[in-house]
């Protein structure tokens, strides 16, 4: 199964995003930083991405920090979820694991698709919280049911397969991974097959037949 996940590399305003013009990080930089726009959340989350991940400036970890600390202060998801990547991976400021499962918890009580998984993660090996396979396991269910988060999908068949956090269960597994698969997640093809090899060929249609009812019950 899967691990922590990358960035959320969410750049978001006019060049940062212009689909007209080539992007302009510098003067996206400059744009967002005019008067009159630093309450705005989400403008606050581009500009400390931009500082984050040296876009068009280099990088600046206290710019970063205060752009994205104001955002998450004002609630701004995509801005906890951002933190929680930051202090987990230690880079930007002191590795903080308590922190950054604090920040994720923020987020993920907002729906942030990528702060739920980050959580399971941390559940799941216990860092910055006390191990919990069933609290993990819930935290992919929702994720791979209610955000399709193909990632999130991969481990929670992960977890059918292994027993962790929920009784062992080959054909919820090999759904779950699958849906993983098809939707392009290039690691899940792997764990796909190890699971198959254990499966007889009824099981395996079952779990097929069980992917197909949820892919069609879920609109794709």
């Amino acid at each position: 199964d899967q691990g922590f996940a990358p960035a959320e590399k969410m750049i978001g305003l006019m060049y940062a995003v212009a689909t007209d013009v080539p992007n302009n990080y510098v003067l996206a930089r400059a744009w967002l930083q005019k008067p009159g726009l630093q309450d705005e959340t989400q403008v606050l989350n581009t500009l400390g991405t931009l500082y984050w991940q040296g876009i068009g400036v280099e990088v600046d970890a206290d710019k970063a920090i205060k752009y994205l600390r104001k955002a998450a202060d004002a609630g701004f998801a995509g801005a906890q979820a951002n933190l929680g990547v930051i202090y987990y991976e230690g880079k930007l400021a002191p590795r903080d694991l308590k922190e950054s499962a604090r920040w994720f918890q923020l987020a993920a009580d907002q729906g942030n698709s990528r702060a739920i998984y980050n959580l399971g993660v941390m559940y799941r090996d216990g860092q910055g919280v006390p191990r919990d396979d069933s609290e993990a396991f819930h935290l992919f269910q929702r994720d791979a049911e209610k955000n399709r988060y193909t990632p999130a999908q991969n481990n929670l068949g992960a977890m059918y397969y292994r027993g962790q956090g929920v009784p062992k269960d080959p054909v919820l597994a090999y759904m779950w991974v699958s849906l993983a698969a098809d939707a392009g997640f290039e690691p899940s093809r792997k764990l796909l097959q190890k699971i198959g090899e254990g499966m007889t060929p009824d099981q395996i249609s079952e779990a097929k037949q069980k992917a197909q009812d949820w892919t069609k019950a879920h609109g794709h």
